[in-house]
């Protein structure tokens, strides 16, 4: 696939009740979260729309930031889809959620690839332990269409828009990349067990920094 085909989708629009904060705020290794899912897309798309109604997001560089169109404001990850294709047109979308820090260039890739396959597939998206991933995934520019018959209804399932589409349904072994790649963060209990590895090497640190201090004091 082109790069000029492909426009990124980085949804980070959502409310965020369970985490209780937007997590496109949050840091991990001294980066938002968001910059892990623009960094995945950028080298493989032609452009990028955030969707999201953060102020703090509008100094993103190289990044278009926009909100849902006005009748669908505020009706979940497909309202987002939907304007972002309405602003920009192109023949495929990959969206990503603002919460995936994990997330490889090499995923988004990988998943790519598949467009070009004999499958004609309108949406790729990856199963982690037999549960489909529909807000990480590319999606074809004829599903918009459904996306808005969706949204006029008021249905905001994304499962109910990949039940009425031709769907090809990755696991994580046919990708060969590690299944915690696709990793939300969804609750603070999520965010803490992200950050226990940096926390385990702060501790040592501390004690290797300790340990020496003390071999000198003896000397």
């Amino acid at each position: 696939m082109n790069k000029e085909d492909l426009t990124g989708i980085v949804l980070a629009g959502g409310r965020s009740r369970r985490f209780g904060s937007p997590k496109a705020l949050m840091t991990w290794r001294g980066k938002r979260f968001i910059f892990y899912s623009i960094q995945a897309i950028k080298p493989l798309v032609s452009q990028i729309i955030v969707v999201s109604h953060l102020p703090q997001l509008l100094q993103l560089k190289d990044v278009t930031v926009i909100e849902d169109a006005v009748p669908y404001k505020g009706n979940g990850p497909l309202a987002g889809i939907f304007t972002a294709m309405t602003t920009i047109r192109t023949p495929w979308y990959f969206v990503l959620p603002c919460d995936v820090p994990l997330i490889t260039e090499k995923c988004v890739s990988t998943l790519i690839q598949f467009a070009d396959g004999e499958e004609n597939p309108e949406v790729i998206v990856p199963c982690v332990d037999g549960r489909a991933q529909p807000l990480i995934g590319l999606y074809h520019c004829n599903v918009k269409e459904k996306i808005e018959c969706q949204l006029v209804k008021n249905q905001k399932s994304m499962r109910a828009l990949l039940a009425g589409c031709k769907v090809q349904y990755m696991s994580v072994r046919s990708l060969s990349v590690e299944k915690e790649s696709f990793l939300n963060i969804n609750t603070k209990k999520d965010y803490k067990q992200l950050l226990l590895p940096e926390e385990r090497e702060r501790i040592e640190s501390k004690k290797q920094v300790g340990t020496g201090e003390d071999e000198k004091s003896e000397h």
